[in-house]
């Protein structure tokens, strides 16, 4: 009898410490996923006000030019500035090294289900497998979109398509509608232990 209740308090102690490292995990990865959706605002306001400057400045074709030199730095100079992995990934692909690792291809693959759905479509933190905090939103077709990313020979014109073809050989991602799911932000802010370390330490 006494090993049984021995036994059962063992048991309710390591299930409490694992329901309050679970909270632990929720609140902290919950604070970041705060930081995630700030992250993502500054980063779309940075990169559409680059582009809309380029667009200004010569049309689609210039857009274009600039996006293919200048996205991956300017998304490495704000992942730089904030500390963190910034990603663009989609399932359908203009740039084919931004292709999507397994954890990117599963939310790529929810979030379309949820949009077949007409379920909100909500950014998400995530505690990977790996260990990594990281946290992924949906990108959506605007109108401004559709003169890159649209219909050819409709909203694209067949020149701009032409230099779409000699930039991006293996581009795909044309055909879009305003609304459309087009792909994911995902930001990688590093290990768990880590950052609930550094956490810890601010406190």
């Amino acid at each position: 009898m006494k090993r049984l209740l021995l036994i059962g308090l063992v048991l309710s102690v390591l299930i409490s410490c694992k329901s309050e490292e679970e909270k632990e995990q929720k609140a902290l990865v919950k604070a970041y996923e705060e930081t995630g959706k700030a992250i993502v605002k500054a980063s779309f306001e940075s990169m559409s006000g680059h582009l809309k400057a380029a667009m200004e400045a010569g049309g689609p074709s210039n857009a274009i030019q600039y996006c293919n030199v200048n996205a991956v730095p300017l998304t490495d100079s704000l992942a730089k500035k904030f500390n963190v992995k910034i990603k663009r990934s989609s399932h359908i692909l203009r740039n084919q090294k931004n292709a999507p690792d397994a954890l990117e291809e599963y939310m790529i693959d929810l979030y379309q289900d949820l949009k077949k759905m007409k379920k909100p479509m909500e950014p998400k933190g995530i505690l990977a497998e790996s260990g990594d905090v990281r946290f992924f939103a949906p990108i959506m077709v605007k109108e401004q979109c559709l003169k890159c990313h649209g219909t050819v020979g409709k909203e694209v014109s067949d020149d701009t398509y032409a230099i779409i073809e000699i930039k991006y050989p293996e581009d795909q991602a044309i055909g879009y509608a305003e609304g459309d799911f087009r792909g994911i932000w995902s930001i990688n802010f590093g290990s768990y232990e880590e950052l609930k370390a550094k956490e810890e330490l601010s406190e």
